[in-house]
């Protein structure tokens, strides 16, 4: 569950919104790196970025939170899930998380989204 994004929006915090927005543009630039393509290259860039990323998203939990979940949310399509080519990168990016030295925050949030995602619940 993405428990501080439905906490901010639950107080009115409007400010997640643009969080998100700024996640699309930092996932947009992550994958414009050719190290994007490949796991052990992906893995290396969410090590380097993920401070980066986390403090244009709303710093601490909730940055953390926003990283994991708009990975995944960058693949999605509301007809098809992610299914074909957007589930098969959906899952790279998981294995890379898993690879990639990112902090327990954020693996922890990677997880759950990945459960949501891919229906492991």
């Amino acid at each position: 569950m993405a428990k501080y994004t439905i906490i901010d929006l639950f107080y009115g915090r409007d400010h997640v919104a643009e969080f998100y927005k700024s996640a699309r543009n930092e996932w947009s630039n992550i994958f414009s790196d050719q190290r994007s393509k490949t796991v052990d290259g992906l893995a290396e860039l969410l090590t380097e970025k993920e401070e980066s990323f986390k403090a244009n998203c709303g710093h601490g939990n909730l940055g953390a939170e926003i990283l994991a979940w708009s990975g995944f949310i960058y693949f999605y399509d509301a007809q098809e899930g992610l299914r074909g080519e957007n589930g098969f990168q959906a899952r790279q990016l998981e294995e890379a998380f898993q690879k990639s030295h990112c902090s327990e925050g954020v693996k922890k949030a990677v997880e759950q989204a990945s459960n949501v995602f891919f229906s492991k619940l």
